[in-house]
């Protein structure tokens, strides 16, 4: 990289958050650097699996799950004990995620990233005031990270792996070893 290159954005650490805003952002036409402070990318998005809870996402429709804001803001309510000084669990950002979150699996899924709702995987408390037993969990679909070709190398390896996948196509995912 030279530097006198310019961009629009610059975009610090290559997990989820930021790829995504850097697909958002180079999906409008702009000039992005994702920077990333280790040789691999996908930060602890991709360490853990990649599991997103998305609360009033499309899959919960699609399989009949009844579902609403107000429930999911009851849910995260009990959850954070209607913090309003913990800046990450404000109100104001709990109606700014309950409200982002479902248009942001629209736009990934308008760019052709698949994504799937478990059939069973409940909120972790799904026993207290707004839980949800189906569950709000949204994965990527498995795929072959032999897709990626030479930048298979450069992704961070999940802690998980997927023996499932291995039953069921009688082959390894590519991701494990």
């Amino acid at each position: 990289m030279q530097f006198d290159e310019q961009f629009d954005f610059v975009i610090a650490g290559s997990g989820a958050g930021s790829m995504v805003a850097a697909l958002y952002l180079r999906v409008r036409g702009k000039r992005v650097l994702v920077l990333e402070k280790t040789d691999l990318v996908g930060g602890s998005t991709a360490r853990s699996g990649g599991v997103m809870w998305i609360p009033c996402n499309p899959f919960m429709a699609r399989d009949g799950i009844e579902e609403s804001s107000e429930r999911a803001a009851a849910y995260l309510e009990n959850l954070t004990g209607g913090q309003q000084g913990a800046p990450a669990a404000s109100l104001e950002r709990r109606r700014a995620f309950l409200s982002a979150a479902p248009e942001m699996l629209d736009f990934l899924i308008q760019q052709g990233i698949e994504l799937e709702r478990p059939r069973s995987w409940p909120d972790y408390y799904d026993e207290r005031p707004g839980g949800s037993v189906p569950g709000r969990t949204v994965v990527a679909k498995v795929f072959d990270s032999r897709e990626l070709g030479e930048w298979r190398e450069r992704l961070r390896p999940s802690l998980l792996c997927c023996p499932e996948v291995w039953r069921r196509r009688s082959r390894r995912c590519g991701n494990c070893p």
